[in-house]
């Protein structure tokens, strides 16, 4: 569609001018080397992030996530339980104080100390407490979304946590943040990780940017390479992409799976746009 300009919302035919760019992360960035597989005209770079092709620390990952079903997890978010159903349930009337004389009802209460960012309150953030809460603790309430059994997500901020960041390099309050923003995968998802193809005939220039601590694709250091003629793990791509016009990696240092979500993010962001100026790519 981007290719014929039929794309909704966006005017503009790439056929004869443009270029297209297929940014994935993750499991993303493996729909991407698929798709670039499968279909090696329909996009003209890659770049991939989070990711690679040895799957050894997918296990420990499926471990670390201690799976839970998602509308159960955070049923305000993805079961069918509305706020005001909870408040009924569980706001008994009693005195609260917050910073003030004014009277909450519990749920307010509570809601108000996941909101705190006293370092005490770090314990409650990171319960499934907090996860029950977190839809009511949004504003305004969000629509329940009532997903089906199929949809799961990891247990808690711990998790989340184990999988995803490496502390000294990311703000923890923004592991709170995803935790309480954090969005389900499927089964489906989860049992076709490891069905990427082979060998592609993709002949545009592939970037892979994966964090050194990434513990999914990396199992916590991506130079750990165990081989002194391959220089990181994300590195192994390159002999499954033998067409492609240049191949490159780069390994931000402490760095965990959520690149976005470390302070070192902007130095990946800088290293793909150079990689993309380099192979003549700029925006249109």
């Amino acid at each position: 569609m981007l290719r014929m300009g039929t794309l909704p919302t966006v005017n503009h035919a790439f056929k004869e001018s443009g270029t297209i760019v297929n940014v994935g992360h993750s499991f993303g960035s493996q729909q991407s080397y698929a798709l670039a597989a499968m279909y090696p005209n329909v996009t003209d770079a890659l770049i991939l992030t989070g990711w690679s092709l040895n799957g050894s620390g997918l296990l420990t990952t499926a471990v670390g996530f201690n799976a839970k079903i998602a509308r159960y997890n955070q049923p305000l978010r993805f079961g069918n339980t509305n706020a005001a159903s909870v408040i009924d349930t569980l706001a008994m009337p009693a005195k609260a104080r917050r910073d003030s004389d004014s009277n909450l009802n519990t749920m307010d209460a509570l809601s108000a100390l996941c909101r705190r960012a006293q370092g005490y309150m770090n314990i409650l953030q990171s319960s499934e407490l907090c996860n029950f809460i977190a839809g009511y603790d949004m504003k305004p309430a969000p629509i329940p979304l009532d997903y089906p059994t199929g949809y799961l997500t990891w247990s808690d901020s711990q998790n989340n946590q184990f999988n995803f960041f490496y502390p000294p390099g990311a703000d923890m309050e923004l592991l709170y943040y995803s935790e309480q923003n954090k969005q389900p995968c499927t089964v489906g998802e989860l049992l076709t990780l490891g069905g990427a193809p082979t060998v592609s005939s993709f002949a545009g220039p592939v970037q892979v940017v994966t964090g050194r601590q990434d513990s999914v694709y990396c199992s916590g250091d991506c130079l750990a390479t165990g081989d002194p003629a391959v220089p990181n793990i994300p590195a192994g791509v390159g002999k499954y992409l033998p067409y492609s016009s240049n191949f490159a990696t780069f390994i931000p240092e402490h760095v965990g799976h959520a690149l976005n979500l470390h302070y070192n993010a902007p130095a990946a962001y800088q290293q793909i746009q150079e990689f993309l100026r380099a192979n003549d790519i700029t925006p249109s």
